[in-house]
């Protein structure tokens, strides 16, 4: 959801018009202002199951790399205390130059290249998805004519230790900027994860409870039927308490094929472990 003050327009609107020219932004390393979320700032050393990180605790805003860790696993909800859900959403509070925009990208701690990450409406019922497997971000932003700020939404998925965002902000003309890096992180001993998850280091782990193992279908259906979004529910904790069930969304041509996407085949011992239903985010998880 992109908010603007109408000051601002109108005054960009009337220097435009007046002096028939085009203003030029130049792009600046965006800083990192706010971070909002149940969990701590990293400062020194944290320890994942692929490698070791450092990190230096300057005041926000900063242009520095910066960690994050999400802790505990299971947290109150903000709306209803009493009930509790799984910890998986962190907000950013990015800023930059005025009229700029920002690319934001998935990256990893192998050389593999960034993936690029969609920016959707967070307003949207059940969006942004999980930050690596559906490549989505849920992004608002407010411009006050001299700072562009980006608020920027990410789910992380229970079993990753390490999520790496990447953000570059881009002027309207010349290279964009050098990037900003934030690391989400996890102590290996508080992830949650589907059981025989294997995940090379390249993804810092994973998949978890409602990130999907295997690669959904593409094309079209039977009979040329598009594909459905399916709401999906996952718990794979022992006795299946409602705090450990985790929201996910998928597309496919039936829930047959859902059961395919999230390792639950034919043949699989997943349902010995896990269970798997269609509900919404609220049913699911529980209030925010």
């Amino acid at each position: 959801m992109r908010k603007y003050s109408a000051a601002v327009a109108a005054t960009a609107l009337t220097v435009l018009s007046s002096c028939n020219t085009s203003v030029t932004i130049v792009a600046a390393q965006p800083k990192l202002a706010k971070v909002s979320f149940a969990g701590q700032r990293v400062c020194g050393n944290f320890q994942t199951s692929f490698q070791q990180f450092s990190f230096t605790c300057p005041a926000l805003p900063t242009l520095d790399s910066s960690g994050w860790q999400i802790t505990p696993l299971v947290t109150p909800s903000i709306s209803h205390p009493p009930f509790e859900h799984i910890n998986n959403q962190v907000n950013l509070t990015i800023t930059g130059p005025s009229f700029s925009s920002l690319d934001i990208e998935i990256a990893y701690i192998t050389s593999k290249p960034n993936d690029s990450l969609t920016q959707v409406d967070s307003t949207v019922p059940n969006k942004p998805g999980e930050v690596f497997y559906t490549r989505e971000v849920g992004v608002s932003q407010t411009d006050d004519g001299t700072t562009r700020t980006w608020t920027v939404e990410v789910n992380v998925s229970t079993c990753s230790e390490i999520r790496e965002v990447q953000f570059f902000d881009r002027g309207t003309s010349g290279p964009r900027s050098n990037p900003l890096s934030v690391y989400l992180l996890r102590s290996p001993q508080e992830t949650y994860c589907d059981p025989g998850a294997q995940a090379g280091p390249a993804l810092g782990g994973g998949p978890g409870p409602g990130d999907p193992m295997n690669t959904p279908a593409s094309g079209g259906c039977q009979n040329g039927a598009a594909q459905q979004t399916f709401n999906v529910c996952e718990n794979c904790a022992v006795g299946h308490p409602q705090q450990m069930s985790v929201f996910a969304t998928t597309t496919a041509c039936s829930w047959s094929d859902v059961l395919k996407t999230f390792g639950y085949a034919p043949n699989s011992s997943k349902p010995q472990t896990c269970t798997i239903t269609q509900a919404d985010r609220a049913t699911c998880q529980g209030p925010p």
